[in-house]
């Protein structure tokens, strides 16, 4: 099974908000074995920690990343920025 991240480096589509921030990631988790797609399917009904997805278009679109992943995104937490205080 692989794991890929989305939004994580320069150029990858992201979450943004209206300043243009990244304020999500993706993590998809993506079977390779019948097994595994049988495993993650579980999993995902077992908890509620990824979403199972059945990609309908997978066959006519080349572009779609699987038959089938999980993926779950994950907030990106923004530091404020660091402040010396006056004294």
């Amino acid at each position: 099974m692989k794991a890929k991240f989305e939004g994580m480096r320069p150029g990858e589509p992201m979450i943004v908000d209206e300043l243009g921030r990244r304020i999500s990631l993706i993590l998809r988790l993506v079977p390779e074995t019948p097994e595994e797609v049988a495993e993650l399917k579980k999993f995902c009904r077992m908890t509620d920690a990824f979403t199972f997805v059945i990609d309908e278009e997978f066959r006519s679109n080349s572009a779609h990343i699987a038959p089938v992943y999980a993926e779950r995104s994950f907030s990106v937490v923004l530091r404020p920025a660091y402040s010396e205080e006056n004294r």
